[in-house]
């Protein structure tokens, strides 16, 4: 299982501690996130999903909402999973 370094993981206490809804922190998390694993995969989506108690699906959305900041398929355009 991923997981992010202990300064990562820091970092994201900051961020959840400093914004004013963990619905706002998504988007630096997620940038966080691809930024330390190169990716946004399943492992990626499950583990967020396991540090925001949401559901993978919300996870998911909210991914698709920010498709900007992950990897996607260059024939396709969809997710890189």
């Amino acid at each position: 299982m991923i997981k992010f370094s202990e300064k990562s993981l820091d970092r994201f206490k900051e961020i959840t501690a400093t914004f004013p809804t963990r619905e706002s922190t998504f988007l630096p998390v997620l940038q966080m996130a691809r930024n330390e694993f190169g990716t946004v995969n399943q492992q990626v989506v499950l583990y967020l999903s396991e540090l925001y108690d949401l559901p993978v699906e919300y996870i998911n959305q909210m991914i698709e909402q920010y498709k900007i900041f992950i990897d996607l398929d260059k024939e396709s355009g969809k997710v890189v999973k």
